[in-house]
């Protein structure tokens, strides 16, 4: 298993592509964008 990025300081409930989206739109968070030809595999 390999994580490349963990955001565990979320507080209350929310869904995946709420989180997703917080992490690519804000760049405090240096979510790591993969390649155009790339993706990412997410579960939570």
């Amino acid at each position: 298993m390999l994580f490349t990025y963990v955001m565990s300081d979320w507080e209350g409930s929310t869904n995946d592509s709420h989180i997703l989206l917080e992490c690519i739109n804000n760049p405090e968070n240096k979510f790591p964008m993969p390649k155009r030809d790339q993706y990412y595999l997410v579960d939570s």
